[in-house]
């Protein structure tokens, strides 16, 4: 019986970032700018973007290399440094350069002014036709596909320069409309796809900064203006009895047996009766803050170590979760492990919940990996496979937001996806690490609120 190998993990940068090391080793910033033709702004997100994901996923000279440069290019605006003056120098004469019309610009525009010509050529011989058949009282034949239009569509195509300027903005069919992408956003597309090197085509990743910043540069202020508005969510009012109960964990640095004394106490509760509806957001902290507290009294805490994917989940991301749905219980339905949906086919998820009403998908859930067993790389493949099986499933059934939750490296996700234009938008709620400590567990408590957003909003949208 053969054995299977043990995969090695990998961390490779992604693959634009990788051929630009390999066409460029000093990774220096003239050839990045050469070779991307972008603006001033998108020139340097892109390329500090491309450093720090070398410096993070590179091999080790790569990385050294990266870093080095990264400090050099820090240090543009400091009028005494060396590369300040080359930065300017190069932005100065690309900018005299760009000022001259370009032969492909040239042919671009004679190419456009060309359409036109055949488009009026065209208009006027149906006028002519008309005309004509109308003084000699025949019937009127026009169509798209009668001989002057295939002549004109083969010379139009024999002349076509190959790299054209010129990108027809991309389309896509909603219901019965047809809703055409602005260009500026088919222009922010290309930049990132630049940039980032590994993105979603329909995807627009608000929880990358490059990607926020970019499209600061391309959009409209409204545009941006609604994606805020997508974007936002209400805090979460904490009952009265769970605002004292974390202040009461929180306010002060705690032992483990001191927090242990703390839970066993139910001070809030000493003379008022406990409601578990009104009082599920202390219900859930009592009885997470319990969980993680008992893995930290044992000798061996198992989420310090290696583990495999499902074996995390099992500690960590499934108590979460269920807890944090279980008040909605009435109205989800959470599976876990290799879940199958009806618009999955034979695709199988990590975790889903959907309405018991109308099995509509609710939620997605993703394991990227395990705890220290896991490359960056696995969890970016992992992200895009989840928000790609997310565009689908919104795609389906038309929905207007889709939640998704994701665990890597200790740490839960907690994010969403909304449609804008005929793309959508991931954004994040927060990101909190499970502790493996007394501090890490009061900081774990301070920071809950918009995990309780996130389960709130979820069982609202039923």
């Amino acid at each position: 019986m053969k054995r299977n190998k043990k995969q090695k993990t990998s961390n490779k940068p992604t693959k634009v970032h990788e051929e630009f090391y390999k066409s460029c080793p000093d990774l220096d910033y003239e050839s990045y700018a050469n070779t991307n033709n972008l603006s001033k702004n998108e020139t340097n997100i892109g390329y500090k973007s491309t450093l720090e994901s070398l410096i993070s996923t590179g091999s080790r000279k790569c990385k050294k290399r990266a870093l080095e440069q990264k400090n050099l290019f820090e240090t543009r605006k400091d009028n005494n440094s060396k590369f300040a003056k080359s930065y300017e120098d190069y932005w100065e004469k690309r900018e005299m350069k760009s000022s001259q019309p370009s032969d492909e610009f040239s042919a671009a525009i004679h190419n456009m002014a060309k359409k036109n010509t055949l488009k009026l050529a065209e208009t006027a011989w149906n006028t002519i036709q008309k005309e004509t058949n109308s003084a000699l009282d025949t019937p009127v034949i026009t169509s798209n596909n009668s001989s002057v239009d295939h002549s004109v569509e083969s010379a139009e195509h024999s002349n076509e320069p190959s790299n054209e300027l010129y990108i027809e903005p991309h389309t896509e069919l909603t219901g019965d409309d047809t809703t055409v992408l602005p260009e500026y956003i088919q222009s922010f597309f290309n930049a990132i796809k630049l940039v980032i090197g590994c993105n979603h085509p329909d995807l627009i990743d608000w929880t990358n900064q490059s990607v926020v910043e970019m499209a600061q540069e391309k959009f409209p202020v409204e545009d941006m203006d609604e994606i805020e508005n997508l974007c936002k969510y209400d805090p979460y009012v904490y009952s009265g009895k769970c605002q004292e109960f974390i202040e009461r964990l929180t306010n002060n640095e705690k032992s483990l047996t001191s927090f242990r004394e703390e839970l066993l106490k139910s001070r809030e509760f000493d003379s008022d009766r406990f409601d578990p509806i009104t009082h599920k957001d202390w219900s859930y902290i009592k009885i997470i803050s319990e969980h993680f507290l008992r893995l930290m009294e044992y000798a061996k805490n198992p989420i310090e170590g290696p583990l495999r994917e499902r074996t995390a989940a099992s500690y960590t991301s499934q108590p979460i979760i269920n807890h944090l749905l279980l008040p909605y219980s009435h109205s989800i339905d959470i599976k876990w492990i290799e879940v199958q949906h009806e618009w999955t086919e034979s695709i199988k998820i990590d975790g889903t919940a959907c309405s018991k009403i109308n099995n509509n998908l609710l939620l997605l859930f993703e394991f990227a990996g395990g705890s220290k067993t896991n490359s960056i790389t696995k969890f970016n493949s992992d992200v895009i496979k989840l928000y790609s099986n997310g565009i689908k499933a919104m795609q389906t059934y038309g929905s207007k937001k889709l939640y998704t939750a994701i665990y890597f490296n200790n740490k839960i996700h907690f994010e969403a996806l909304v449609p804008f234009k005929t793309k959508y938008i991931r954004y994040k709620y927060s990101t909190i690490k499970c502790p493996t400590n007394s501090n890490e567990l009061k900081q774990f408590i301070a920071n809950l609120n918009p995990a309780f957003a996130w389960s709130r909003d979820i069982g609202e949208s039923v």
